[in-house]
């Protein structure tokens, strides 16, 4: 079997089972599948046989097929009369004897668009006839690649089960369902490999792992490899695999594990702990203390208890902290090993330069436990931290610069001191504390921030570069399921049916304001009240730069400044809807109207600086009134929109939480760019805006060449949400409803 014009030909399953014998011709027998269906591509292509494929049953292999073009069903020679009860495997070679096949150790590598010559294994059985319809019995694990610092060919990919779950080898089969069972238990089987044998495409290279399915409740482990020994190892959750299914892992750059950007890049996955992880923290006492003077109840942190792995080594909260501090040193330019010197400006500059991540060995630890207090941002010690301006989610590098160096070596004997910022001494535009329990989420956001956009060393970032700094806001409701999400129009918020969108898996609900005035303000709340007893959110979608059918330009280009008077209107609408419990503020026609390259009277006065400061005004304004407060901006999908339109993602996304790039591939000029251009417009946003999250905006409806509005099937639209799983955009925004039927967007992202 071969993936032609489908996903389906797999792996090669020939190493270390059975040989199988044939004789002279005797028996005919009729193969096809049972509608089996893999998950590779987004609408699920059948599976075919092609030249050279054979199969065995009861013990006998047929002759190789011979069939010029691929095709879901053939006809397979045998050389003996065969029963009328016919118990079927395929590829022939991994027949062991009635009930037990083999899955072999070693697996060969196909290439990145498709499998090896033989398939996944699979299965049939028929009481009588000679028809069979065969079906999966292993799963796939996709591992992508893209080349890190290194530059040898990979050897070999491993995958082992964390729970020492048997993986190759015997194992007992029921040929009618599929499904098999473990009948061994050696070492041996206990991991399998794809001997891959080639260098990483600059683009992606994916391998493929044929697994026995089930439940690997710790999760499993998969080890790159290449001809220098450098080994990258990345480990997951618990996860079920079912059989003939395909689990496409995250795009990973291979490096080694002892490097700092192995260490970043697990280090970061702390972010994720954090946003699902809720509880009292009381600022003097810690976590889950309910009888403080100064809880915080239902605040995202840190357990004390969490890890990370890399490589073999395992870092808890203290360690992390300290690595991350001298990475974070390293990487800038200072002498992060220095274990003699704190204080602001005391650690010397590297005399070579600032290192890069890919290729400097991570910093050792010192067994260094946290100290008293690591969430101390009382009243007392001067209140949480936070800007002059009362912002107090972001923080600029040259503070983490003073940070890290106060704090790496302030040491009470073994304990990591929790140093805040000094009260008595602040940070020049910030006030409050800066606790130790801050520190290890900021510099986590700062490694992304170095991850998602390429960096290998921070000593090129400007002082006042803004990275998140959040202790107890959440960057994403963890009550919320998905980040499936579609536009609606206020004329259909008394008409839309929220039990439907809830059980397709849609949680945010962008309503335009416009419905504060059809409906009233009571009105609109009974809808957010509705929406939340089915677990929705509700954004309030403004239009920013656009009234009353016209363009605002928000330069004043005579006077050289920005139309203040015009983003306080704005401004107030979005803190008064923020007021009323909405969950978000999101901003459609933040930007120009193709014009921006005409609205630059200066160099302080932009039109691209018009829409990052109206973006920051808003972001200080809304979550001043909620902290939790998402929000979210509709950009033009065009690479080159700062020219035209004035949005530069990079510095948006330093105060938007959520980027929805427009992708309508369906639609007008875009039409032309297709599948391919959509997938690479969510991954160029997604890097260019971080820290910002990104959510795919796709159309419910297409354009013919008369350009007629067509609506779409659910079927189509889901498949073209599939289009970004697997890209680095984490949710999709339908536009809009009332157009294409509502699809069912259950498990898009599992």
């Amino acid at each position: 079997m071969k993936r032609i014009y489908c996903i389906a030909a797999a792996l090669a399953l020939a190493f270390g089972c059975a040989k199988v014998v044939e004789t002279a011709p005797g028996t005919v027998v009729t193969a096809g599948f049972d509608n089996t269906r893999t998950e590779l591509q987004p609408d699920g292509r059948k599976v075919f046989w092609q030249d050279g494929d054979a199969i065995c049953i009861n013990g006998s292999a047929s002759s190789p097929l011979s069939i010029g073009s691929p095709a879901s069903t053939a006809e397979f020679s045998f050389g003996v009369v065969l029963p009328d009860e016919k118990k079927a495997v395929y590829p022939s070679s991994i027949w062991v004897s009635d009930g037990t096949i083999c899955l072999p150790s070693v697996q060969a590598a196909g290439s990145d668009a498709s499998f090896g010559q033989n398939a996944l294994p699979t299965v049939a059985f028929t009481a009588s006839g000679n028809s069979l319809k065969f079906k999966h019995v292993a799963a796939v694990v996709k591992v992508r690649l893209t080349p890190g610092a290194g530059s040898a060919p990979v050897d070999y990919v491993e995958l082992s089960g964390n729970g020492g779950e048997q993986v190759c080898g015997n194992f007992g089969v029921d040929y009618s369902t599929g499904v098999l069972s473990g009948a061994s238990s050696a070492a041996a089987d206990k991991a399998v490999r794809v001997a891959v044998g080639r260098t990483l495409s600059p683009e992606v290279s994916s391998v493929y792992i044929a697994v026995p399915p089930g439940n690997y409740a710790h999760g499993i482990t998969v080890k790159v490899v290449d001809g220098s020994g450098v080994t990258m190892t990345k480990r997951t959750a618990g996860i079920t695999l079912a059989a003939g299914k395909i689990y496409s892992s995250p795009e990973e750059s291979f490096d080694g594990d002892g490097t700092i950007k192995a260490f970043a890049k697990e280090y970061i996955k702390i972010l994720d702990v954090w946003d699902k992880t809720t509880g009292t923290i009381d600022l003097v006492k810690g976590e889950n203390y309910a009888g403080g003077d100064f809880n915080v109840p239902g605040a995202h942190y840190i357990p004390s208890t969490t890890t990370i792995t890399v490589g073999d080594k395992t870092y808890n909260t203290a360690d992390m902290l300290e690595t991350a501090l001298r990475s974070y040193l390293l990487v800038r330019g200072y002498d992060g090993l220095d274990r003699t010197h704190y204080g602001p400006g005391s650690i010397a500059a590297l005399s070579g330069g600032a290192v890069g991540m890919s290729e400097t060995p991570v910093p050792g630890t010192h067994n260094y436990y946290w100290g008293a207090m690591p969430y101390n941002e009382a009243p007392g010690n001067g209140g949480y931290f936070r800007t002059t301006d009362g912002v107090s989610h972001i923080v600029t590098l040259d503070v983490l610069d003073n940070w890290a160096m106060r704090a790496l070596n302030f040491q009470s004997g073994q304990s990591i001191s929790n140093m805040c910022t000094y009260p008595r001494s602040p940070i020049t535009a910030y006030t409050g504390s800066f606790c130790s329990m801050r520190a290890l989420i900021t510099y986590a956001f700062l490694f992304k921030y170095l991850l998602d956009n390429g960096l290998d060393k921070a000593s090129g970032l400007a002082d006042d570069t803004v990275i998140r700094c959040e202790l107890f806001q959440s960057r994403q409701s963890s009550d919320t399921a998905s980040n499936n999400g579609i536009w609606l129009w206020s004329q259909y918020m008394n008409t839309v049916n929220l039990d439907i969108l809830a059980g397709n898996d849609i949680k945010h609900i962008i309503l335009h304001e416009v419905a504060f005035t059809s409906h009233g303000t009571e009105s609109v709340k009974s809808f957010i009240k509705s929406a939340h007893s089915q677990r929705m959110k509700v954004h309030i979608w403004l239009q920013c730069f656009y009234s009353n059918g016209s363009w605002v330009n928000p330069v004043d280009d005579e006077n050289n400044r920005y139309k203040q008077e015009y983003f306080d209107e704005v401004i107030e609408r979005a803190v008064r809807y923020a007021g009323y419990g909405v969950d978000g503020i999101h901003l459609d026609y933040i930007r120009f109207g193709g014009t921006a390259y005409k609205h630059n009277p200066s160099a302080e006065i932009t039109a691209t600086g018009a829409v990052t400061e109206f973006c920051r005004q808003i972001n200080a304004a809304t979550k001043a009134v909620n902290s939790d407060i998402i929000l979210s901006a509709a950009l033009m999908p065009e690479p080159d929109s700062e020219y035209y339109y004035g949005q530069n993602p990079a510095q948006m996304g330093q105060y938007m939480d959520i980027l929805i790039p427009m992708i309508y591939f369906r639609t007008g000029g875009y039409r032309s760019g297709g599948q391919t251009w959509a997938v690479n417009v969510a991954n160029h946003f997604a890097t260019k805006g971080s820290p910002a999250k990104v959510w795919a905006g796709i159309t419910t409806y297409e354009d013919t060449d008369s350009a007629s509005t067509v609506p779409m099937s659910a079927s189509k639209i889901r498949s073209d949400c599939e289009l970004f799983v697997g890209t680095k955009a984490e949710g999709v925004v339908l536009f809009r409803y009332g157009l294409g039927e509502i699809p069912d967007l259950n498990g898009l992202y599992n």
